[in-house]
């Protein structure tokens, strides 16, 4: 058994509960498939709708379910992401103040040679 040490064990050896699965996908697909059928069995019951279209429609109407639970961006599932782009747009000007910028007269960073005064 290879056992690659610079990989995240979080990551890369993740716990699965069934057939490879951990449990966020168990239920993002537990939430899927009922809604699914739900749908499905409204448009046959209410509006006639066969239930080979109806499926398709049903899969269409519940693409954010998995979306949402299976979706990851830079690591962060797409609420955790949300609550990030909020977080960000809330703090787009750092204020504050530093010891050298107050008492500072002359530049830090210049192209000449500093001279010493004797």
């Amino acid at each position: 058994m290879k056992i690659d040490i610079n990989k995240d064990f979080e990551t890369a050896y993740q716990q699965s509960i069934w057939k490879g699965l951990d449990l966020k996908q168990l239920i993002t697909v537990g939430c899927f498939l009922p809604t699914v059928i739900g749908i499905m069995v409204a448009l046959w019951y209410f509006l006639n709708v066969p239930p080979q279209g109806g499926v398709y429609i049903g899969i269409l109407a519940a693409l954010p379910i998995p979306f949402l639970g299976l979706f990851k961006y830079r690591g962060m599932s797409i609420p955790m992401l949300c609550k990030e782009w909020k977080y960000l747009q809330k703090t787009k000007k750092l204020c504050g103040e530093t010891e050298t910028e107050a008492g500072q007269k002359h530049r830090v960073f210049t192209m000449h040679p500093s001279r010493k005064e004797r």
